[in-house]
């Protein structure tokens, strides 16, 4: 019966510490908040962060007026054409084309921040593939592979019934 008391107190101040710690972080938390302003206001990124060259990922980027796709669309990007983005709201990006000085919102997903490598740079040629170079000729036959020794038979099972095993190894 002794053993039951001390679980039974083990087992309350396990609890009170567990409810104390809960009860702690939450007020805590609660300290740490600050009241919500009576105006929203959004932080734009731009202030925190310089502008940024990034890429169109996608060829026919859609460049809205709006950080929304139920915008007008202004225009369109080019796959790989460079853009400056500048501000970042709700996942849209608003950016300013080096090209034809397009500026509008577009979906940030659809950016990346450098080129592929085997992506040729906007006006570049495409270099003609080189001949294919001859194989040499083979002055030696390859030696034939050894062949593959069998495994030796596995017992089937123990005089107990139970087949050998890392756990069972007799």
């Amino acid at each position: 019966m002794a053993w039951r008391a001390q679980i039974v107190t083990i087992v309350g101040a396990a609890v009170a510490v567990s409810v104390a710690l809960v009860l702690a972080s939450c007020s805590a938390f609660q300290r740490g908040e600050k009241k919500p302003s009576s105006t929203p206001t959004a932080t734009p990124v731009a202030a925190a962060k310089p502008a940024a060259v990034y890429y169109s990922a996608v060829e026919g980027l859609k460049v809205y007026s709006e950080p929304s796709t139920r915008s007008k669309v202004v225009g369109s990007l080019s796959l790989h054409e460079k853009v400056t983005r500048t501000n970042l709201d709700r996942g849209y990006a608003y950016v300013e084309g080096a090209k034809g000085g397009l500026k509008g919102w577009v979906l940030n997903a659809q950016l990346i921040w450098r080129l592929p490598t085997t992506a040729a740079p906007a006006g570049a040629e495409p270099e003609a593939p080189a001949a294919p170079e001859a194989a040499p000729a083979a002055a030696e036959p390859l030696p034939e592979p050894a062949p593959v020794q069998a495994e030796p038979p596995r017992p089937k099972a123990t005089p107990g019934g139970v087949a050998p095993s890392i756990f069972n190894p007799y």
